[in-house]
């Protein structure tokens, strides 16, 4: 991969950070995914991450991902000046 690339392996990962072995799992910083689907889309194969091991490829729990209420609330208040 070039470090032009794009999408989510461009946005979480740099290249050669990660590789597919022969059977098919991915080894991400260390972290081994068994899950994932190759699937042929448009122009060729992918491999499609759901569940748990999306938040196992991106390093994160999905609590990683929670907003706190109050911080929420200061975009939506009614308060006036901010």
């Amino acid at each position: 991969m070039s470090a032009s690339v794009e999408g989510l392996l461009g946005h979480s990962i740099r290249p050669a950070e990660y590789h597919i072995d022969e059977n098919g799992a991915i080894f991400v910083e260390g972290r081994k995914i068994t899950g994932a689907k190759r699937i042929w889309m448009d122009h060729g194969y992918c491999h499609v991450l759901t569940g748990h091991d999306v938040f196992t490829f991106m390093g994160k729990t999905p609590a990683d991902f929670l907003v706190d209420n109050s911080i929420t609330g200061i975009f939506y208040d009614n308060v006036k000046p901010k």
